[in-house]
């Protein structure tokens, strides 16, 4: 199974509710309910745009959407840039994108940058 997104990994359910008898995010990530998981995360107060972006994107790819979620990586990674935040994080996600879209060569040149630049990273950090 795939990694949630940043913004709600590791949270308990207690913050994922919405109000009493509402489905908890992580009940509909379970039941596979993109769509309900949406909306869930759509009216969650205080979430930050690129957070919500991220999310939008990630459900997209998740229901078979790809082409739409690649384009809201893009909407993510510029409301990371935004925000001050790192948009190269949304490259091995969009990857994901263009490998569902049948499109190997291109799926196989962002990942192949990704491992680049970790190693990169990696070897500077030593």
């Amino acid at each position: 199974m795939a990694r949630l997104p940043s913004s709600v990994a590791g949270r308990s359910k207690k913050v994922d509710r919405m109000a009493v008898g509402a489905p908890a995010l992580e009940e509909a990530l379970q039941q596979r309910d993109f769509a309900a998981a949406q909306a869930i995360v759509a009216f969650t107060p205080g979430l930050a745009k690129d957070s919500l972006e991220q999310w939008r994107a990630w459900l997209l790819l998740h229901a078979g959407r790809a082409e739409e979620a690649l384009e809201a990586y893009a909407a993510a990674a510029a409301a990371a840039e935004a925000g001050g935040g790192v948009s190269k994080r949304f490259d091995l996600h969009r990857a994901a994108c263009l490998f569902q879209l049948l499109k190997y060569h291109q799926a196989q040149e962002l990942a192949n940058q990704v491992m680049l630049s970790n190693i990169s990273t990696a070897r500077r950090s030593f």
